[in-house]
């Protein structure tokens, strides 16, 4: 397998994601359909995870993360109003339908999507942002967040709040 190969599979799934978002502005999604895009959004997500393990060219890989970023700003919402950054800190996306794929949450997924821009405040039906959904698949009997994901999420958390605390 190729990074071209990946590339490829990546922005054709992205297509289809943006097709359905285009089908929003039209009507709401059937709960299939929404369903279907979720299948999608975990996808990518384990296509950003294949990313991390082939070697490419550096205009590749940039293309790559470019096409990453493209994806978060479409800003595709899955069953409940995931975003990719709910879905990418849950572990039951490690598997797709009935096939086991990468083990999921993935601190370097997460990682991708922050710099590409993932959004850390926005809450899924539930209310819960990225970082409340994933503690709630935490081992918490020792008192503390055990995963990276969650410490990423944080810090560009603070990284933004500092950010803006200074631009002013």
């Amino acid at each position: 397998m190729q990074m071209t190969d990946v590339f490829d599979v990546f922005k054709m799934i992205v297509h289809q994601i943006e097709g359905g978002n285009n089908v929003l502005i039209i009507r709401r999604l059937s709960i299939i359909e929404q369903g279907n895009l979720q299948c999608l959004m975990k996808l990518t997500l384990h296509l950003i995870r294949l990313f991390q393990f082939i070697g490419g060219s550096v205009s590749e890989r940039v293309d790559f993360i470019e096409q990453v970023a493209y994806l978060i700003q479409l800003d595709p919402r899955g069953i409940n109003n995931q975003t990719l950054l709910h879905l990418a800190v849950d572990p039951n996306i490690t598997k797709v339908g009935e096939v086991l794929l990468m083990k999921f949450p993935s601190v370097y997924v997460v990682d991708i999507l922050l710099v590409c821009g993932a959004n850390t405040n926005t809450r899924n039906d539930d209310g819960y942002d990225p970082l409340r959904h994933s503690i709630k698949f935490s081992d918490l009997s020792s008192g503390r967040v055990k995963t990276r994901g969650k410490q990423l999420i944080l810090d560009n958390t603070k990284r933004l709040m500092f950010k803006k605390h200074f631009d002013k």
